[in-house]
């Protein structure tokens, strides 16, 4: 018998993306203001410019493992004790600021104080857009009411609990395990099991939803979990992973028996 739901985060309950996409494009537009720069020119490039620079950090392969992305480092505070994500809350705010800044120098734009002012503005930005999916919230009060939530998601521990929270999801789930707590992110067996010790419940009664085939799905079924695919924008399923449960919406999990 199901007794516990376990959701990821991102594109699950949060538009992740289109989150980040309207803070580039909000950003950029002060430089399409300024400079006259094409705003979508401008995105791609410190995009680019943002990703080279990230791979280049001192702690890319914590970041690789625990999930941390580019877009996060330009937002991001990444308070914690680990020691990378010191290393990384102490390197961010130059990374911040070069990124913007080589990105006008490469649309022929010299203005460091310019590329600091953007490093601010994409931070202050983002924080005001967490979207939401809309039927997220209707849809975990209903569950709530029957089901142990729990999460199992990727990132920095502050970044995604911040996410979490913004929102006012955060009164849902307990436990919250963010790959950044424990160093080690979805698909490994591991953080599934972490969470299950956690909840001090046995794989079977559990069940995983999330949008990612191989990260919630084959990882949660690798220790017993079920694996529930949320398959918004009807993609194809890779090969060899065959989901306990497709769903198009959040709201079909309440048609689950």
């Amino acid at each position: 018998m199901i007794t516990t739901l376990i959701f990821d985060l991102d594109e699950t309950l949060l538009y992740e993306e289109a989150s980040v996409e309207a803070t580039f494009e909000t950003t950029c537009a002060h430089v399409h203001r300024r400079y006259g720069i094409d705003p979508e020119v401008m995105k791609g490039t410190v995009r680019s410019t943002s990703r080279a620079l990230w791979r280049k950090g001192p702690v890319h392969d914590y970041c690789l493992a625990v999930g941390i992305s580019s877009p996060e480092g330009l937002a991001g505070t990444f308070k914690g004790d680990d020691p990378n994500l010191k290393a990384l809350h102490d390197w961010v705010p130059d990374f911040r600021w070069t990124s913007w800044t080589q990105a006008l120098e490469k649309l022929g734009i010299d203005d460091e104080d310019f590329g600091r002012e953007l490093a601010n503005i994409f931070v202050r930005e983002r924080r005001k857009r967490h979207i939401v999916f809309p039927e997220t919230e209707s849809v975990l009060k209903e569950l709530h009411r029957i089901y142990r939530l729990a999460m199992i998601t990727n990132g920095a521990p502050d970044v995604q609990l911040e996410k979490l929270n913004m929102p006012g999801l955060e009164r849902f789930f307990n436990p919250v395990v963010v790959s950044g707590q424990i160093g080690i992110s979805k698909p490994a067996r591991y953080i599934f099991t972490y969470a299950l010790n956690q909840m001090k419940i046995e794989p079977e009664t559990a069940m995983m939803i999330g949008d990612n085939p191989v990260n919630d799905v084959q990882g949660a079924q690798q220790c017993g979990i079920k694996g529930v695919w949320l398959n918004r924008f009807g993609a194809t399923c890779p090969e060899g992973i065959i989901p306990d449960v497709e769903i198009n919406t959040l709201e079909e999990l309440l048609l689950i028996d």
